[in-house]
């Protein structure tokens, strides 16, 4: 009787010792489970970031690119009124209008010193932009960051150039440029989930995404009253954001709106102060991410039966 109540014991006790080696097991599995996942979410949103930076500097080049395209249009065409006061207006107009069909401007004109300026359809007022006229005293290019003339209305840029007569600046060539040319350069697709935004160090909007994944709607709304609206896992993301901006620096955040995620990359465009803000959904990761720990979980409980 001793024997078989012995043999019970050591019986039950190996029972228990492997099914604690066992549980033991299982709960080291879908520890090691949960740490490596948060390290595989960490680890593809840094891939995701680094590719929202890299889609960043490619549609910075974009922009530059055609920036400078416009202004070489405007300097090859300089050439066309070395002596414009012994054109007539007919002539001006003509040439003007060979200009403009070269490149992408809504509107192109000539002016003298004084800002009288004659347009390619033949239309004359006097420009009072004291900036441009700043840049042009100094024989420099020039892009606006919204033309605000009275005659105009915010969807245009003004780029210039000077017009030199024996190293002496007599007028300026200028060309309006759409914002929408902008907006089409820089969205990828309405639907698709990355989208971008372009912005001047004082907040304003030189380009709205037209994704409908884009919180920011309201046009009058400049970029420091967008981030008010937002939650943050930090309390100072929009004072970092506007410190950054006005030091030119690049940066990266997180923010939350309606339920809904976005990651966010900024960096500088060197024209004019102006911004490119880079965002991608959470969904996005979040739908990937999920993909592949729903993956891992299911090779887990696998093995954790093969143990059973």
């Amino acid at each position: 009787m001793k024997d078989k109540r012995s043999n019970r014991y050591k019986t039950a006790a190996w029972i228990l010792l492997i099914a604690g080696i066992v549980s033991f097991s299982v709960i080291n599995i879908f520890s090691l489970f949960f740490h490596y996942s948060n390290r595989i979410h960490n680890e593809i949103l840094n891939r995701n970031m680094e590719q929202i930076s890299l889609l960043s500097d490619y549609i910075v080049k974009i922009i530059r690119s055609e920036m400078r395209h416009c202004t070489e249009i405007l300097n090859i065409g300089e050439e066309n009124f070395s002596v414009p006061e012994k054109m007539t207006s007919a002539e001006i107009v003509k040439q003007l209008q060979e200009i403009r069909s070269r490149a992408g401007f809504a509107q192109i004109g000539i002016m003298d010193q004084e800002g009288n300026t004659i347009d390619d359809t033949g239309n004359r007022w006097q420009i009072d932009d004291s900036e441009l006229l700043a840049a042009m005293e100094k024989g420099r290019a020039y892009v606006s960051d919204v033309f605000t003339s009275g005659r105009q209305d915010t969807s245009q840029i003004m780029i210039m150039v000077p017009l030199w007569e024996e190293e002496i600046v007599k007028g300026a060539l200028w060309g309006k440029y759409p914002i929408s040319s902008i907006t089409e350069l820089v969205d990828l697709e309405e639907d698709f989930g990355l989208y971008f935004q372009i912005v001047d160090d004082k907040g304003q909007y030189i380009s709205r995404s037209n994704s409908k994944k884009s919180f920011a709607e309201d046009n009058n709304r400049l970029l420091w009253e967008e981030l008010e609206r937002y939650e943050y896992l930090e309390e100072d993301v929009p004072d970092r954001v506007y410190e950054n901006v006005k030091n030119h620096e690049t940066g990266m955040f997180y923010f939350r709106y309606r339920g809904e995620g976005r990651y966010v990359s900024y960096e500088p465009l060197d024209i004019n102060n102006w911004y490119v803000f880079s965002v991608m959904p959470s969904e996005q990761l979040d739908v990937y991410v999920n993909e592949i720990q729903n993956l891992s979980a299911e090779m887990m409980v696998g093995f954790s039966f093969l143990l059973l």
